[in-house]
């Protein structure tokens, strides 16, 4: 069944509203097939207006809520900006099943998961200090990223947390 499953393109994600209502990850919920990247609608679009609002104000049950209601597939720019929201809240294992999710998109060459995630789950690990999953992180990240700029950013932001909130 294992490995059955992960033969299958990626096809589930998560309903963002009861995720972020719980704090769980239910296994049985549908990828949103299509929603418009923030580059290419309209930004007057009521519902791009609604989630952009919702994400401003980092009210994560509306904003996964109204992500699930747009038309179109997943985009980078807003699982950049939940999982902004969701690691400022200090929810560190929902950033993990988020970026987990970014991962599956991306072997499906649906998105990219970009530098900035990944600063941004080093960070949640740091400031919670959960110091085995941020090398953890640390390690999957140098994998995940192409450029050595991108990896030299990543290794100062990471000693920069060590500094702030490690106490060796």
């Amino acid at each position: 069944r294992l490995l059955r499953t992960a033969q299958e393109a990626p096809t589930r994600a998560y309903n963002l509203h009861k995720l972020y209502c719980q704090r769980s990850v239910p296994a049985h919920y549908d990828l949103p097939k299509a929603a418009p990247t923030l580059e290419t609608v309209d930004s007057q679009d009521p519902s791009v207006q609604r989630l952009l609002n919702a994400l401003s104000v980092q009210d994560l049950q509306n904003a996964g809520k109204y992500y699930r209601q747009m038309l179109g597939g997943p985009d980078t720019a807003v699982y950049e900006a939940l999982l902004k929201a969701v690691t400022s809240r200090g929810l560190v294992g929902d950033a993990f099943q988020l970026m987990e999710d970014v991962e599956h998109l991306q072997m499906a060459g649906l998105i990219t998961a970009t530098p900035a995630m990944w600063h941004l789950l080093l960070d949640a690990c740091a400031l919670v200090g959960h110091w085995p999953r941020f090398l953890h992180t640390l390690g999957e990240a140098r994998e995940a990223l192409p450029t050595p700029e991108d990896l030299g950013g990543l290794f100062a932001r990471a000693l920069a947390a060590c500094e702030v909130h490690a106490q060796w």
